[in-house]
């Protein structure tokens, strides 16, 4: 692997944990090629001692997931459509979170963000003007098309936030929408099925179903649906295949974040349920979806705890940071949890 496009390459020396798993887990890169190539790029040789404080020491907070350098790497097209996106979402996301959701900060970028989609998208219209000259071609032209779609829902998760009427909220949410299921559609199951999918194909999938979720869950609020979910329910049947929550386990192994399996695990506890009984002696410690939405929804709280430094937290006792609120329909996979830590605790 070669660093033409990581300008910030030289901050994985100093801490970025994030970039190193992507470079090791996605790309398939040993540790010790991950020394060669940054000596190669940086003139400086880091020794393997500091790759492996990096892999298992204290984690970062990136956006989501992602920074600069995973974003450049992971996500590059010839067009550099898909690329200018992520980081125009990206620089969205940070400031939210470096300000504290500060309105005033983050209102001259939505219009900066605004300016940013609608040139993207006036490039993507002249690139498809041109034939398609093969499937390579065809793939980049797919990942552009979904990386505008991320960008656009993001911008109108944030005008939801920004709006002063529930009408005004219901519109930007049913457009946030609207981008999800285009982003969707621009990918295609290519983008989520199996191990030899491409690795950004399937965390931008599931990055922007994350955020279908979240906007479904927005409109059943303002409709003051909160009980049963209705929309959010739909959405969660609509998109729940067992090919994007197998994307959910990648992407919490790839990116090391642990929000985006607990959001999915919401989404699998929304699903409808099967004749069958949840096993009492379910694995909950599998990192693959289960034929059970419930056990998998455990799974998938599973590894976002471990993720998230508390594997040996008890469920019950584990609230991170960054979550608001858990859902209700949580509550079966919370107690497989619970019976799998006692179980635990038994053998010990």
């Amino acid at each position: 692997m070669s660093y033409p496009r990581m300008r910030r390459t030289s901050e994985l020396l100093r801490g970025q944990r994030m970039a190193l798993s992507i470079l090791t887990y996605v790309h398939e890169k040993t540790p010790e090629e991950v020394v060669d190539d940054v000596e190669a790029e940086t003139g400086t040789k880091p020794s393997l001692t500091t790759l492996w404080r990096m892999l298992k020491g204290v984690r970062t907070r990136p956006v989501f997931g992602l920074e600069e350098i995973e974003v450049r790497e992971t996500f590059y097209t010839s067009s550099g459509i898909a690329v200018l996106a992520l980081l125009e979402e990206l620089s969205l996301r940070t400031t939210d979170r470096n300000t504290g959701s500060d309105p005033r900060a983050l209102r001259p970028k939505l219009i900066r963000a605004l300016k940013v989609l609608r040139e993207l998208k006036r490039r993507l219209r002249r690139d498809r003007s041109v034939p398609v000259k093969d499937e390579a071609d065809r793939s980049e032209r797919r990942v552009d098309e979904a990386a505008i779609a991320s960008l656009g829902q993001q911008i109108c998760l944030y005008r939801v936030r920004f709006a002063d009427s529930d009408h005004k909220k219901r519109r930007w949410a049913r457009a946030s929408l609207s981008c999800c299921n285009r982003g969707l559609n621009s990918i295609g199951e290519a983008g989520v099925l199996g191990s030899s999918a491409e690795p950004g194909d399937r965390i931008l999938a599931a990055r922007i179903t994350v955020n279908g979720l979240f906007g479904s869950f927005v409109l059943d609020r303002l409709n003051r649906d909160c009980a049963e979910l209705t929309g959010t329910r739909a959405f969660a049947r609509r998109y729940g295949q067992f090919s994007m929550l197998s994307a959910a386990f990648f992407c919490g192994r790839a990116t090391h974040d642990p929000r985006l399996p607990h959001y999915f695990a919401e989404l699998a506890a929304l699903l409808p349920h099967p004749a069958m009984a949840v096993s009492l002696n379910a694995d909950v410690t599998i990192e693959r979806p289960a034929l059970h939405p419930v056990e998998t929804a455990a799974r998938l709280l599973f590894i976002s705890k471990k993720l998230d430094g508390h594997q040996e937290t008890p469920i019950r006792d584990w609230w991170p940071d960054w979550l608001s609120e858990r859902l209700p329909q949580l509550e079966s996979a919370i107690q497989l949890i619970e019976q799998a830590e006692q179980r635990h605790r038994r053998a010990a």
